[in-house]
């Protein structure tokens, strides 16, 4: 059945990429990419887990895909084709804005370092280097009663609006061909900062969504500076998002054998082990829980999953006394354990089967929305990194839920990158007003 489930997977790409014109920017050929290589990685691992998946799994994964990329279609009609201007930020970001940003990061590795220490030392265990803290630190805040300060979360947040919005103005550069290589390499040193930064979090959720959201927005650049005007440079694109992939691939391994340690020394597989097992087991995962419905417990309250955020925030609030974790159920497959079982899990154990028709075509019409927006109506500068932030739902589907999951988070980072991005614009307006009076 997973052979099943490929084939449909590559015709449900090919269709989309005929319908889109070949528009891999586009929303619905992002996504089903990346369905289509969590199905690859499901078959490659399959014969370990001794597990061959049900029709009904394939059924369900290959229609809401297709629901989706039909919700993405019929956005597009709201948004009539026309050609656009691209509103440039017009903002050059001065010595003032980088010093006093590298003085907050260094402020914020500092404080959300010295929490991941005292959280190792909690292990009882050794440390021996920075790689050691993040490991035994996310040891503690998964498997005890630990969690890191709502200030360490909200400074890793702003980290991340840090980057995607200095990120965002290193390929307006780019691509305008203003300004010098000296300015572009300053903007690009602060993106990667950020994205070393993200490695705090003690996972590589931080890190993928930021490498989302760059990919995300060097794609939307390049496509409105060449590919929707001429489809003859869209090959070039397809082999730039080869490029991005190649790499993800190489600082997903990186990141998961030298800091967070997840090699299996016995694996056949060696440093693809876990790639692959990342990649292919929340399927796998999906496909038990339809098996075995009765062995999950019912839910504590209407949509726990899926409306976890919400729920979050009215316990904060005193508005709600459900104690909700993020965490799902552990299940092991000959050795190999997992708790993710893909976008498609939330909905069903929330809202039911039906729930999936209605869910998917509302994210397909909301990313769709977003995309030709800016596709056709205006390439502004907030608008692009609002949906850059959203990059990590899109991509992430075959994983899990986290548009709504992680609503509060998502509202935080946009909030924090409106007020960088106008902070950055204010502080360069003062210095040109500063040298006007000195003429």
């Amino acid at each position: 059945m997973i052979y099943l489930l490929i084939l449909g997977s590559l015709l449900l790409l090919f269709f989309a990429t005929r319908t889109v014109k070949r528009d891999y920017a586009n929303p619905g050929f992002i996504y089903l990419a990346v369905w289509l290589i969590a199905s690859v990685s499901t078959a490659l691992y399959s014969s370990k887990w001794g597990e061959e998946i049900s029709l009904v799994t394939v059924i369900i994964i290959l229609l809401g895909n297709a629901i989706f990329l039909m919700g993405v279609l019929s956005s597009s009609t709201l948004f009539p084709a026309r050609q656009t201007p691209i509103k440039l930020a017009r903002v050059r970001v001065n010595n003032i804005c980088i010093i006093l940003v590298l003085l907050f990061l260094a402020f914020s590795v500092k404080t959300v370092y010295s929490e991941l220490v005292y959280l190792a030392t909690q292990s009882g265990q050794p440390i021996s280097g920075i790689f050691k803290t993040i490991e035994l630190a996310r040891h503690m805040t998964t498997n005890y009663d630990f969690a890191i300060s709502r200030l360490s979360l909200n400074l890793l947040r702003i980290n991340f609006a840090v980057g995607i919005v200095f990120f965002y103005f290193f390929c307006e550069s780019i691509f305008s061909g203003e300004r010098g290589i000296f300015y572009k390499g300053k903007l690009l040193l602060i993106s990667l900062i950020s994205l070393g930064i993200s490695l705090l979090s003690t996972g590589r959720t931080e890190m993928l969504g930021l490498i989302s959201g760059y990919a995300v927005l060097y794609i939307l650049f390049y496509s409105k500076y060449y590919a929707w005007a001429n489809s003859h440079y869209s090959r070039k694109l397809f082999r730039t998002l080869l490029t991005i992939g190649f790499l993800f691939i190489v600082l997903f391994i990186v990141v998961g054998t030298f800091v967070l340690n997840r090699v299996d020394s016995q694996s056949e597989l060696g440093f693809l082990d876990n790639l692959i097992k990342y990649m292919g087991s929340p399927i796998q995962a999906f496909d038990y829980f339809l098996k075995n419905p009765s062995l999950y417990a019912n839910n504590q309250v209407f949509g726990e999953n899926t409306l976890i955020a919400i729920y979050g925030t009215l316990k904060s609030l005193g508005l709600s006394n459900y104690d909700l974790t993020p965490f799902m159920p552990v299940i092991n497959f000959n050795g190999d354990k997992t708790n993710v079982y893909t976008i498609y899990y939330y909905f069903i154990k929330d809202f039911g089967y039906l729930s999936i028709l209605i869910m998917q075509i509302l994210y397909g019409f909301f990313f769709g929305s977003f995309y030709y927006s800016i596709k056709r109506r205006g390439f502004s500068p907030l608008k692009v990194i609002i949906y850059s932030l959203f990059a990590y739902p899109l991509v992430i589907s075959f994983f899990q839920e986290t548009l709504l999951s992680l609503l509060t988070t998502h509202i935080n980072r946009i909030i924090y990158a409106i007020v960088i991005y106008f902070g950055v614009q204010f502080l360069s307006r003062v210095r040109f007003k500063i040298r006007e009076r000195k003429i």
